[in-house]
């Protein structure tokens, strides 16, 4: 995806904060706002069940299992620097 749901939720929270000084947002709006909150919850919430996976399989002694979960949790952390900028 060319866009990254950071920088969708940034755009959706000043065009908000300006249009709430000029006039108030419309149902369209509100709407989308209010999914945009609910999809990065949600997926904040699957990086910490997947990285807590993960987590899991790195006590294993088994390095066919260790080497993908370290993968895993350098996946979910970049998932999650893009969800906090």
């Amino acid at each position: 995806m060319s866009i990254r749901i950071g920088q969708l939720a940034a755009e959706v929270n000043l065009r908000s904060e300006s249009l709430s000084k000029e006039q108030p947002m419309s149902a369209r709006e509100e709407q989308f706002t209010y999914l945009l909150g609910l999809m990065a919850r949600s997926t904040t919430s699957m990086t910490a069940s997947v990285t807590a996976k993960a987590f899991e399989q790195l006590r294993c002694k088994d390095e066919a299992l260790q080497a993908p979960a370290r993968q895993m949790i350098e996946r979910m952390q970049a998932i999650s620097e893009e969800l906090d900028h």
